[in-house]
């Protein structure tokens, strides 16, 4: 491997340890709180993210336009704004970054 390509992903590491560390703090200090007053659950994977109202999977939350289809819009909408940002590249957004909260952690 050369040195150029060796020293490009210790970076793109240590960034992405950085995003990680970030999307905790994220969950903690916004999300879990958020999650516990409104009754929400959040999941993240295969490249989407999305809340649940009450636990409902008929209610899912994946947008800002979803949310105001359920009365969300202003609670979660800078929530989307900050989970839509981009990460290291293009296909890659803040919110995948972050851990679910399920019914146990709000608990429902």
């Amino acid at each position: 491997m050369s040195i150029v390509k060796a020293k490009i992903e210790r970076i793109v590491e240590a960034a992405r340890d950085s995003i990680v560390d970030l999307a905790k703090e994220y969950r903690t200090d916004v999300l879990l709180p958020l999650c516990r007053k409104h009754k929400l659950t959040y999941l993240a994977g295969n490249g989407t993210y999305f809340f649940f109202v009450k636990g409902d999977s008929e209610k899912s939350i994946s947008n800002i336009d979803d949310a105001k289809v359920f009365g969300y819009g202003k609670i979660l909408g800078e929530v989307f704004e900050d989970l839509d940002a981009e990460g290291l590249d293009g296909n890659d957004r803040f919110g995948y970054y972050i851990v679910d909260i399920t019914r146990k952690d709000i608990r429902l």
